[in-house]
Order: structure tokens, then sequence, then C-alpha cells
């Protein structure tokens, strides 16, 4: 196994004069035996990221270690990807068509010479653990999506790889067959003890199986931490958005005896407290759906946390596993929030708010804002 480290890594590809800068002075550790998230939108660089773990880039600039061994280094490949032992999966597989199934398990045995007794006890001993075997003398278009990503992974494992990455592994697959993929994976990085790097634009693939998760943003890391610390304590606005569904207000301002109103039309959040030093009229607030309680019928019971905030007419509704995903008119903007009882478009309904939940940003920067103290009692 392995630990990898990116010290101020940038990579700038060049098209004619034109010049494309994908990552720009990234710094990673990833322990050995961790299970690793790098998670960002679609061009964001994160894959760029994972190809030069593996390799198959050098950095334009900055170096790359494994277990504190320099493997590249400023545009030069020290240690070649066939030498770096990684096992990698990629989101559409790679699989040979015209061979079996055994066939592209064995492949990279084969390549390193191994013997015909050693490459049939490893293939039968993954197709085991994955639970393959009997889809060995089937080729990859035979049979299912979950199937051919089963055999995709034992591929990446067979050759014993140091480390493990996988890009955006779960794409192809319905929900149903990515859950029981996420399962898998997981037990079988638990099982061999391998540093596994996980790249997704998808924030459940990447919360579900990684221990610490980077978020890189334009070329740029942006936060490291774990899911639940990047999930409520996100670095700025669009980290947050990143990270999942959340509501994003601008919010004016209005000071009550050292504590502000947030207001927004007629959806107000008493008694927040700022930073001393805050000099906006504005603020940004984010606030996730599942942080804005939607009823009609019920009573909440109110709190120093959670606050009624208005009353306010539903513009949609969606059924979302025993929920209901509402979105309310406010001020011609829509806002998102969650309901435990039916609801239908055009009722008017009550809407109450998780205080201690909210994210405030910097109206100026959208960079999260760190208060005197947490969000104030009313």
């Amino acid at each position: 196994m392995v630990s990898i480290k990116l010290n101020n890594v940038s990579k700038i590809f060049k098209k004619g004069k034109t010049e494309f800068k994908a990552l720009e002075n990234i710094n990673l550790e990833i322990p050995n035996n961790s299970f690793f998230g790098i998670l960002g939108a679609s061009g964001a660089g994160k894959t760029t990221v994972m190809r030069i773990i593996a390799g198959l880039e050098a950095p334009t600039i900055g170096e790359v270690l494994f277990d504190n061994t320099l493997v590249s280094k400023d545009n030069v490949t020290i240690v070649d990807p066939e030498e770096r032992d990684v096992g990698m999966v990629f989101q559409n597989w790679a699989l040979y068509p015209h061979m079996n199934n055994y066939e592209n398990i064995a492949f990279p045995l084969k390549v390193k010479k191994w013997t015909q007794d050693d490459i049939v006890k490893r293939v039968y001993d993954l197709s085991d653990i994955l639970g393959i075997r009997e889809v060995l003398a089937k080729r990859p278009g035979e049979i299912s999506g979950g199937q051919q990503q089963r055999v995709a992974v034992a591929r990446a494992l067979a050759k014993n790889p140091k480390f493990l990455l996988l890009d955006e592994p779960f794409s192809n697959l319905d929900a149903n067959a990515r859950d029981d993929a996420r399962a898998l994976v997981k037990k079988v990085k638990n099982d061999l003890g391998i540093t596994t790097i996980i790249v997704s634009h998808d924030p459940a693939d990447v919360f579900a199986l990684a221990e610490k998760v980077a978020v890189i943003f334009r070329g740029n890391l942006v936060q490291v931490g774990t899911p639940r610390d990047l999930y409520d304590y996100p670095a700025n606005e669009k980290v947050a958005g990143t990270l999942g569904d959340i509501n994003i207000i601008d919010f004016d301002l209005r000071e009550k005896n050292g504590y502000y109103d947030l207001i927004f039309g007629n959806f107000i959040i008493p008694g927040i407290r700022l930073p001393n030093n805050y000099d906006n009229n504005k603020i940004t607030a984010g606030i996730r759906p599942e942080d804005i309680i939607i009823e009609k019928n019920m009573e909440t019971k109110q709190d120093d946390e959670i606050q009624l905030i208005g009353e306010f007419q539903v513009s949609t509704v969606n059924y979302n596993q025993g929920s209901f995903a509402v979105v309310l008119n406010v001020s011609e903007t829509k806002i998102k929030g969650i309901s435990r009882e039916p609801v239908f478009y055009g009722e008017k309904v009550k809407a109450y708010i998780n205080k201690s939940k909210i994210k405030l940003f910097d109206y100026k920067s959208k960079n999260v804002m760190k208060p005197d103290e947490e969000l104030a009692k009313n």
C-alpha cells in the first residue's frame, strides 16, 4: 500500500499558442490505506489530478511523491505508470468486448508474465470475492452493467496494485445497482486494505465511501475534510452548492440590540449574531432544503433553533422517499423545503427554519463567515 503527496502541483495544457491551466498549486496528502475522495463538477480538474497520480500526465510544475519517494516533478515522469502499481477503474469500464470476462481479468497478469496456475488462482479468487464466477465464460456485452463493473474492479485488482483509482465508476449504473456497487467497493477496500481514491462529480458516490474528501473548483483545491464537515461547514458558496442541494439567498440586514434579522421579502430569520467587523448591509445565506420544514396541518414545536419564519404559497411539490420536496414562492424566487405531510400546488403553508444549520457567507466574497459566536438565541 502507499501514501501519496502532491506538492504545489499545477498543470497547463497547450494547444498552439493557447494555454489552459487545468490545475493551480494543488497541495494534497492521501494517507496509506485510506479511502479518499476527489469531488468537483465536470471540467473542475479532478480527473487531471487522478491522471497525474497514475502517471498518465506529468505535472507542469510541482512534484508527486509515493511514500516520500519522488515519482514525477516539473514536467518529468520519474516513475512510469506501469511501475507505479496502480489499479484503475474507468467510467466506461474499458473492458475488451472480444474477450470473455475471464480473459479481461487475466489480461494484466499475462502482460506481467504470471504463470498459468497463478493466473487461474487469482482470477477465481477475485471472482469469488466479487460474486462473478458464473459470468467468467461470457463476454462483457452479455452481462449486466453491475456485473461489468465488478469485472472491471476485478481486472484492476488482479495484479495486486498498491492503490486503486476509481474514475466516475458508478455513472453507468441505475440507482439500485449503484447502491450495491458502492457497498461492494467499500467491502473490497476494507478486506484488501488498499489505498483507494474515488473521483466523481456526484457527492452521493464520494460521501458514501470516502473518509476524507478534497473539493476542486476550476482547477483550485478549495477545501479538504470529512464528508460531514464539508456538508455542514463549506468554505464558500461554491463548495456548498457542489456538495448538495442548497438555497442561496441574499438577505438584507436589520440590526436589533447587537443581533440581526435576515430579511428577504416576507422570509425573515430573526436573531442572528454576526462578526463585529461585518460592514455590509447584505449577507448571503445557504440553507439546505432539509433545514426548512414545511407544514400545513401539523405544528412544529419551536425552540432556540427551530423557529417559524412565515407563511408562503406552494409552487411545486415532488414526492421523495417518504417526504415531500416543496418549492415555495418567495419574492419571485423559488425556495426549497421538506414536508412530512402531503401539500399541494397553490396551498398556503407555514415554514420553519433550523437556525443552527444556516451557512453564512460574506455578501461580496461569498466565503464562509465565522461569527464571533454561533447563531444566537432570540
